[in-house]
């Protein structure tokens, strides 16, 4: 086991969290924080001030201008201290409801805001934003492992290129919007989050695994070095459960122009060539694979997938009469791990938590600490 990562993780205070970081700058410019009371601790060139406050209102300038009690004020940045559940407000209207505390600074006149959060209060939002809607418990407790594997190996994944945060709020590192508004569904995540307290998933030689999960594989995941750097834990298997859930399928349309453009640009062949036209547009894909070929030329799929925002690498394509192919795909992500809907179908079918991610990460095992 890595112990330097592992024994930091299990030390650490909080986890440093930018919000809002998936959103452009105008529209976090001001940002208002409501709850119970809360301590504010605000920091100035000529002292610190103390203050306790229901209410907040931030917004940047050279420093930061800010508003409590009713009365304006500067800081070079502000601490909020609550004992409770606050809201995190943005002009635009969108909402972070958090259980810690927050930094506000300004960056070249842009608000910078940190939410400071243990790791189970981390992960119960989590698991809330990366499934949404996909309701059941043992899923629930699946994420929260996984996500708490991930967070061990992560958490200080920007920080350690001299960021002030460790992770974001958005997909480059865990979805994470902060706690639901409804107490039940609420409970029920804090119940999945602790009763999984002390799992995480390990490969054979007790290290935490990059814990990768996508929505739908389609009915087959794929080896990570097919779309990321190779890792011995996160293998392909035959996903069955994955088959007819609402995102096992997806079709999109394409200009026969830009496809052409792009395949022949790709495998450095002319558009007017018959042979080439004809494989472009009859291309199939059965089963997964990782490389388009003609001619011995290879072309990874991932690279489709990003120039023409695929649902994922996995599509054949369909020839129509007029100006557009179409292509047929399954899944939903990149493939690899679990995936989400075919953890719920499991988990409808009677699979518990750890019956899920044995299936899915096969080479791995869900251990204690």
């Amino acid at each position: 086991m890595n112990s330097e990562i592992f024994s930091s993780q299990k030390s650490i205070g909080s986890l440093r969290i930018q919000l809002f970081s998936g959103y452009p700058s105008q529209i976090i410019k001001n940002i208002d924080v409501s709850g119970d009371e809360f301590k504010l601790i605000v920091f100035k060139l000529d002292g610190v001030d103390t203050m306790s406050c229901s209410s907040l209102y931030v917004t940047p300038s050279d420093a930061l201008n800010f508003k409590a009690n009713g009365s304006w004020g500067n800081a070079d940045s502000i601490v909020v201290i609550s004992q409770s559940v606050i809201t995190v407000n943005t002009s635009n209207g969108i909402s972070r409801r958090i259980s810690g505390s927050l930094i506000f600074s300004s960056n070249e006149g842009q608000l910078l805001t940190i939410a400071l959060l243990s790791v189970e209060s981390y992960l119960i939002g989590v698991v809330d934003s990366e499934l949404g809607r996909l309701d059941h418990p043992e899923l629930w407790k699946a994420q929260a492992i996984l996500a708490r594997t991930w967070i061990i190996v992560n958490y200080n994944k920007f920080s350690k290129d001299g960021f002030s945060f460790g992770v974001t709020d958005d997909v480059r590192s865990q979805a994470f919007h902060g706690w639901p508004a409804d107490p039940v569904r609420l409970k029920r995540l804090k119940d999945a989050v602790t009763s999984t307290s002390n799992m995480f998933v390990s490969d054979i030689e007790g290290n935490p695994i990059e814990a990768l999960f996508h929505a739908n594989s389609g009915g087959q995941t794929m080896p990570c070095g097919w779309y990321f750097n190779p890792r011995p834990a996160l293998v392909s298997v035959i996903d069955t459960f994955s088959l007819k859930c609402p995102q096992t399928y997806w079709e999109k349309r394409i200009k026969k122009e830009s496809w052409m453009r792009f395949m022949s640009k790709a495998f450095d062949e002319s558009v007017e060539d018959t042979s080439f036209k004809n494989f472009a547009f009859s291309f199939k894909q059965p089963v997964r694979i990782e490389f388009m070929e003609y001619k011995g030329k290879l072309k990874r799929l991932r690279v489709f997938r990003q120039f023409f925002s695929l649902r994922s690498t996995w599509f054949s394509v369909e020839y129509e009469k007029g100006d557009f192919i179409v292509l047929k795909g399954r899944g939903y992500g990149h493939g690899i791990g679990m995936s989400q809907e075919g953890g719920l179908r499991m988990a409808n079918y009677g699979s518990n938590a750890l019956e899920i991610l044995n299936f899915y990460y096969p080479k791995s095992r869900v251990v204690k600490f």
